[in-house]
């Protein structure tokens, strides 16, 4: 459309975007069933039970750490997130490998001009991954949860990453996983939108142990991430299902160089 604004600057997410959060998903559910099993005895439940109750509780809508304070209760889910989410830290880059082709895509979005932020839900030590891969000073606007304050959807959060861009919503777009995280409130404030849909089989990451194969089994199931929008307010400009669609996708986009 001719009176479509042009876009400026492409806001990517960053987890099952730039990087599988399945192993660090595996890890706090590791970490939990182990928990059940030291504190419970005979009544906690084996992995298949475990990961049937977790396919059902999201099913409902729950998230990870909803679904661990409806196991633990609110009280030790606070102690338990602290512990977990700073041992998780500890090792971010090792639970947080790489999607497949998606490096190589900000690299060749980067090298043709476009003007690159990252808006995510992240802690800080995503500055110390994203350096380890070369990857960190593409972005020149890193609007990320646990520096700034504001987590998604809140919209403050994508108003900062305007605000630090200099950059109208119209003239942005968001790339992120989810439709409730991403793509709502970035349509909410009048930013593009593109959705990434990726399975867990296209994110790069498999399987090693029994455990591990009952979970992937539950995201296989039922998953937030890539999940198909409920109404209008959460359908996306764009859909895409691998790196290279989403380079072509911008590509057929006005180039960031014509003016």
């Amino acid at each position: 459309m001719s009176d479509t604004p042009h876009i400026e600057i492409l806001f990517f997410d960053v987890g099952n975007v730039l990087v599988s959060d399945d192993p660090s998903a595996l890890f706090i559910y590791r970490r939990l069933f182990d928990h059940l099993h030291a504190s419970q005895d005979g009544d906690a439940p084996t992995a298949e039970k475990f990961f049937e109750y977790r396919t059902t509780f999201t099913q409902k809508g729950g998230m990870l750490w909803d679904f661990v304070s409806h196991v633990l209760g609110e009280g030790l889910a606070r102690r338990f997130q602290m512990a977990t989410r700073r041992d998780l830290y500890h090792e971010w880059e090792k639970y947080s490998p790489a999607i497949p082709s998606m490096e190589q895509a900000v690299q060749t979005l980067y090298k043709e001009g476009w003007r690159l932020g990252i808006l995510a839900n992240q802690p800080p030590e995503v500055e110390r991954l994203l350096r380890a891969r070369k990857l960190w000073d593409l972005f020149e606007v890193h609007a990320v949860s646990d520096v700034l304050g504001f987590s998604k959807p809140d919209p403050r959060l994508f108003q900062r990453a305007l605000e630090k861009a200099g950059v109208a919503a119209a003239r942005s777009l968001m790339i992120g996983d989810r439709v409730d995280n991403d793509v709502a409130p970035a349509k909410a404030l009048g930013m593009r939108t593109m959705q990434i849909c990726l399975d867990a089989k296209t994110r790069g990451w498999e399987p090693d142990d029994d455990f591990a194969r009952a979970y992937f089994e539950s995201v296989s199931k039922c998953n937030v991430s890539g999940r198909a929008p409920a109404n209008a307010d959460e359908t996306p400009d764009y859909v895409v299902r691998s790196a290279d669609e989403l380079v072509s996708v911008i590509r057929g986009l006005r180039p960031p160089d014509s003016n």
